[in-house]
Formats: C-alpha cells, structure tokens, sequence
C-alpha cells in the first residue's frame, strides 16, 4: 500500500469509519438498504477500524524497534566518524574506509526503510541532515559519490 494512502488511514480512520456508518444508518432508516445490508456495512466498519488500529499498531511497533537499532548501530561508529570528518589532510586510512562504509550501509537501510514508509520524514530529515553534514568532507563525500555511481545503498542518493 502506498505510505502516503496509508498514513491517512491510520490518521483518519476513525472519521472515516464514523462517516461510513452514519451514512449507512442514514440509508438503512430512509429505507433504501435492507437490515442485512446495513449489517454488512457496520460488521464492515468494525472490521476496518479494528485492522487499521492493529496494522498501526505494528507499524509503530516496527519503527520503535528499527529507530532504536539505527541509532544504536549509529552511537556505535559516531565518535570514529567525527574523526574521519575532522582529520581533512591524510587520504582515507584502510579502518577508515571500513567505518565509513559500515556508515553508508546504514545510510542506506534508513532510506529504503523510510521510503517503504516505516520511517516517518521527520526523522528521515534529521538523518538526512546529519548524512549532508559528513558529505561535507571531501573525503568522505569523495568514497560516497563513488559508492553511489554503483547504485549501491537501496537508491539513496544527494
């Protein structure tokens, strides 16, 4: 399903369920639908509501777990990246190297996450932000922009 198409269900489907059912009351009390009918529609209502809740639910659920993960695999390689950005004179060391793909590698599984929309765009910006933030060094912008010219990291690109 389409994140856009199921980010406004999971914020309106209780409206959408209440319209649904009033309309339905309305039509079965004017006489236009039959008691079975009217049935159908309020066990279809339920139905809907109770799904959306419970899909939300593990949407959420999901995203908790893989925010906490990517931060913690982020907190992780922080202080190393920080040094990599900082140090501009040497070319990039074999240790350094390997950090910094460990650092695209998550870069990537963020964006593919958030672009199935299981991650939210505030917090996709917030990581974009920081990933703008270390493509200002012309070494590591310099290995990025290579690694990205193989259509690496699920299409992530600046």
């Amino acid at each position: 399903m389409n994140h856009c198409i199921k980010r406004f269900l999971f914020k309106f489907y209780a409206l959408i369920s209440a319209v649904t059912f009033i309309a339905a009351m309305s039509l079965f009390i004017a006489g236009f639908l039959s008691w079975q009918q009217f049935a159908g529609i309020a066990a279809g209502v339920v139905v809907f509501a109770f799904g959306i809740q419970k899909q939300n639910l593990a949407e959420t659920e999901l995203f908790k777990k893989l925010f906490e993960q990517f931060n913690e695999r982020y907190d992780a390689m922080n202080d190393d990246l920080n040094r990599i950005y900082q140090n501009s004179e040497t070319s990039l060391t074999e240790a350094e190297i390997k950090t910094l793909y460990k650092y695209f590698n998550l870069c990537g599984e963020e964006y593919m996450y958030y672009r199935e929309g299981f991650i939210c765009k505030q917090v996709w910006r917030a990581w974009k932000n920081g990933m703008k933030f270390f493509r200002k060094s012309p070494r590591i912008k310099k290995l990025w922009d290579d690694e990205l010219c193989n259509d690496s990291y699920y299409g992530l690109n600046f």
